[in-house]
């Protein structure tokens, strides 16, 4: 979760004055079901509403005193979808930051009425970073349902192939998910796999022989 706190944590330290927004439209607002009031910048999403929360400082719900919520709607490189909702004060200044992440798949609804061989197939899809470890809890709830009991070599069989999605997961997370906001460095044009293979090429090339092993 380091990684998560240094998004939000970024994200309120870019700037302590975040320009207003000058471009109005009616939307519908994500923070708060009641509000309708939107603009919209380059810099992403401004609202003028009652959030569901509020940051620590904010003590009242006067309309004259509710913060302006800036969201940044997609945050990349993360397993997930996520949004950094920054909020300021009267002056413009960055005064909070909250960071969420949509965990919920719904593939449990999915599974419904379907044949019980296709869960692994179908569960696995849940994530791409982490595949094996979904098919093979789903493969396992298969077996609880019928009882089974399998032998020993497939227990190391399956084992085999969860270490080898360990090291799959945390080579993706470290080179192609956290590494390039440690490797490409301030400033940096591209902060991607490209960055880190601009930045350090030999060590972007052991990366990707790592995922392709």
């Amino acid at each position: 979760m380091c990684r998560v706190a240094a998004v939000a944590a970024r994200a309120a330290l870019i700037s302590s004055k975040v320009p207003r927004p000058s471009t109005r439209s009616r939307q519908f607002c994500p923070l708060a079901p009641s509000c309708t009031w939107k603009t919209s910048s380059a810099r992403g999403t401004a609202s003028r509403c009652l959030p569901p929360y509020f940051p620590p400082s904010t003590t009242t719900r006067e309309a004259s005193s509710m913060p302006e919520i800036v969201t940044l709607p997609a945050v990349k490189r993360i397993e997930g979808h996520g949004r950094v909702s920054l909020f300021l004060d009267e002056a413009g200044s960055v005064n909070g930051a909250h960071f969420d992440v949509v965990e919920f798949r719904g593939f449990e609804k999915m599974l419904v009425d379907r044949m019980v061989w296709e869960m692994p197939l179908i569960t696995s899809r849940i994530c791409g970073v982490c595949p094996v470890s979904h098919h093979v809890a789903a493969v396992r709830a298969v077996d609880a349902l019928y009882g089974v009991e399998i032998p020993r070599a497939a227990q190391l069989l399956r084992e085999l192939l969860h270490l080898g999605g360990f090291s799959q997961d945390h080579a993706l997370h470290f080179f192609f998910l956290a590494g390039p906001d440690f490797l490409t460095g301030d400033g940096a044009g591209s902060r991607d796999l490209l960055g880190v293979i601009e930045a350090r090429p030999d060590l972007a090339r052991r990366a990707i022989a790592l995922r392709k092993a």
